[in-house]
């Protein structure tokens, strides 16, 4: 597929030598990882075996979460966790009532999440549907409430979070649409389904990109004002429990 303004978009599908150059690692490697059962085997077309864009972004996700400090064990656990996860939360598909009803919520309190940009549902058909994540977001709000934080301050909290982050959504979803879209006109079928899942695996890899990057933003922030507030009674025990920490 050609991306607009005539550059060429990465092909879909690489050999092992061209996944290695990619992706940073050696041959022996990549063959490892699949020994290990923590990355996916090629398609095979004769004697050819080919390797596709969700093999790199399983190298990616493997490598970062050996960043992380986990163990060949624990990623293996942790891609088969969310692989069922996956399968279970793009299954459901609750409608307003059915959504309400599952989370125990009065509709009055979703549509606050809603208004304030905690929740964010998708739209099917004309009508909002909900899924498996907007579960666990509802979730979460509800756990940061049972930790004492007030509602209207934790709604203002979000707002303003939605307000900010939809600058920068816009932004990146400019910049796919800039790179990647082809001409809005074709009637290509493989090429409007290509385009639709390189938007899909660049809004995947973004997300992850900045959730890791939030997460540790929020995190250091949080130990830095706790240091910096701290007496000298309680700094001693701030920096001892910073250090024992597992890293995120």
């Amino acid at each position: 597929m050609t991306a607009r303004g005539g550059a060429t978009a990465t092909p879909a599908r690489y050999e092992i030598a061209d996944l290695a150059r990619l992706s940073g690692l050696s041959v022996d490697t990549i063959r490892f990882y699949q020994s290990r059962g923590i990355l996916m085997y090629p398609t095979r077309q004769g004697r050819k075996a080919y390797y596709g864009p969700e093999h790199l972004e399983r190298i990616t996700k493997i490598r970062s979460l050996q960043d992380r400090g986990l163990s060949l064990r624990e990623i293996k656990d942790r891609l088969e966790r969310e692989a069922g996860d996956l399968a279970t939360v793009t299954a459901l598909r609750l409608d307003f009532d059915e959504f309400s009803s599952r989370i125990g919520l009065p509709a009055a309190i979703v549509h606050s999440l809603i208004a304030e940009g905690l929740l964010i549902p998708l739209t099917e058909g004309g009508r909002q549907v909900f899924g498996g994540k907007d579960i666990r977001m509802a979730e979460l709000a509800l756990q940061l409430l049972g930790q004492g934080l007030p509602f209207a301050e934790l709604l203002a909290l979000a707002k303003a979070h939605h307000e900010r982050m939809r600058l920068t959504v816009q932004d990146a979803v400019t910049l796919f649409e800039d790179t990647l879209r082809v001409d809005p006109g074709t009637r290509d079928e493989s090429e409007i389904a290509e385009e639709y899942e390189s938007f899909l695996r660049l809004s995947s890899a973004v997300a992850e990109l900045v959730s890791l990057h939030f997460e540790r933003l929020l995190l250091a922030t949080s130990e830095e004002r706790l240091i910096k507030t701290a007496g000298a009674a309680e700094l001693e025990t701030v920096l001892r429990l910073a250090k024992e920490r597992p890293m995120l």
